[in-house]
């Protein structure tokens, strides 16, 4: 077992690239959550969020490359890996893989539990984003929006759709729960692309 784990420069090499790939996928990707909950984050927020995050991973990961290391190097047909170090081994790679410790956090947490969910009715404003001139415009957190240039914003599809109609620096109709806003739409700095610049919390319905 102490042999599986020792360090090697190429086994901490190649966890290093792992982490760091797994880091560059969640910011492309956004549907991972890490962009997406980073947006309206300052920069040493997101800096500091980054470096737990690569932290983790690498940690995480560290027994997943040790298997798979092993077994490599049984392969090559090195004498010094035993049976049960290969036996191992495959017991960290089924443990230690991305899906499998998606499915065991995701497990703990509750995320698989079938507990029926609240459909959110409309979006309502959580945060801005630094570049957004929403505020300005005069939207507040807390503000539940309607519609969105005349459309129902039941949906973020909906509202995204709409912000991409106009143009950067022209202003959309919003209508929230205290009046109708004229929001200038803004570039989205990683996309390039338009948006209102919020960052929405679904509110549900009340039955």
């Amino acid at each position: 077992m102490r042999e599986i784990f020792r360090a090697t420069k190429g086994k901490v090499i190649a966890t290093i690239f792992l982490a760091l790939i797994l880091i560059v996928i969640s910011f492309v990707f956004p549907s991972t959550g890490l962009a997406a909950r980073l947006a309206a984050s300052s920069f040493w927020i997101k800096a500091i969020s980054i470096f737990l995050s690569y932290v983790v991973s690498f940690i995480i990961y560290y027994p997943l490359i040790c298997g798979i290391w092993t077994i490599i190097q049984k392969i090559k047909g090195n004498p010094e890996v035993k049976s049960g170090q290969v036996i191992i081994s495959i017991v960290l790679i089924l443990i230690f893989n991305p899906f499998s410790l998606s499915y065991i956090i995701n497990s703990i947490s509750g995320t698989n539990r079938k507990f029926p969910t609240p459909t959110p009715c409309a979006w309502g404003v959580a945060k801005f984003a630094k570049y957004s001139k929403a505020y300005t415009d005069g939207l507040r957190a807390g503000d539940t929006i309607r519609t969105i240039n005349g459309k129902d914003a039941k949906t973020l599809a909906t509202i995204n759709t709409e912000a991409l109609t106009k143009k950067v620096g022209e202003k959309i109709e919003v209508v929230t729960d205290r009046g109708t806003y004229q929001v200038e739409i803004v570039a989205n700095p990683q996309t390039k692309k338009g948006t209102l610049g919020l960052l929405l919390a679904p509110v549900n319905c009340k039955k």
